[in-house]
């Protein structure tokens, strides 16, 4: 299975590109709550003085 699309434009893709995104975006989707959690620790160190 290839591991990257055939296109430069979004209008130029074919089914089969975009079966490939949908599948490679699965597990990037799948950590979205974890991503966002770890933005909102890392803020405890970021105040806003005045």
């Amino acid at each position: 299975m290839r591991k990257t699309v055939r296109f430069t434009q979004m209008k130029d893709g074919t089914q089969a590109d975009y079966a490939l995104l949908s599948e490679l975006e699965k597990p990037f989707l799948a950590l979205t709550a974890d991503r966002v959690l770890d933005e909102l620790r890392g803020q405890k160190h970021i105040t806003l003085e005045g």
